[in-house]
């Protein structure tokens, strides 16, 4: 679950026609929900710091259809339990921005080599006792 949506973080979603009033009236009747999966690790996934200290992401999303398979699951759990109250079931879906993730998973190389992984393949930092 989620807090409660309001008209201005619904107006991204819906077709600028839609007035004010509406988005209001949507906002106010929602149930809302943040629904969230990990990406899959990506062997070009990097995070890099630059000389000037600059951090630069290199990103490719690798677990869109898992991700789509816990919506449409969200979406039948819902119709399930409606019982015909609802008289229309409206799915607003936005993707965070990814600035806005706020950890990263799958972002450690593993090996041998402390000059090419980060990580042992017990799953341990090579310079770092006990980490």
């Amino acid at each position: 679950m989620l807090g409660k949506s309001n008209a201005d973080m619904l107006r991204d979603s819906v077709p600028r026609l839609v007035l004010d009033r509406a988005l209001k009236e949507m906002a106010g009747h929602s149930l809302d929900f943040w629904v969230t999966s990990e990406d899959l690790p990506h062997p070009d996934n990097r995070v890099t710091i630059s000389s000037s200290l600059q951090i630069t992401l290199q990103y490719t999303e690798h677990n869109v259809e898992g991700h789509r398979r816990l919506i449409d699951k969200l979406k039948g759990l819902i119709k399930s339990i409606e019982g015909g109250l609802l008289q229309s079931t409206l799915f607003v879906s936005k993707k965070v921005p990814l600035a806005a993730v706020a950890h990263r998973n799958g972002r450690f190389r593993f090996g041998s080599d402390p000059k090419t992984s980060v990580l042992d393949s017990n799953c341990k930092a090579h310079d770092l006792d006990n980490l």
